[in-house]
């Protein structure tokens, strides 16, 4: 992968750098990461949920087992 400076690929397509007022680079950072936490919590969520079904499947194999 080669790394190439924003600018010229710009320019490659025939466009140019968008100039952002100071409130609209805030509200694009903001949402970027609310939607990062948001996915971070439900992963963190999805792994509580699959160690606790596989800590419900190995109770519920040594009751059905018995005293084997």
């Amino acid at each position: 992968m080669q790394r190439t400076d924003a600018r010229a690929v710009l320019e490659g397509h025939g466009l140019s750098p968008m100039s952002l007022k100071p409130k609209e680079g805030i509200a694009l950072i903001n949402g970027t990461q609310m939607m990062s936490s948001l996915g971070a919590e439900a992963v963190q969520r999805a792994e509580a949920i699959v160690w606790q079904t596989d800590f419900i499947a190995v109770l519920s194999l040594e009751v059905l087992r018995g005293n084997e």
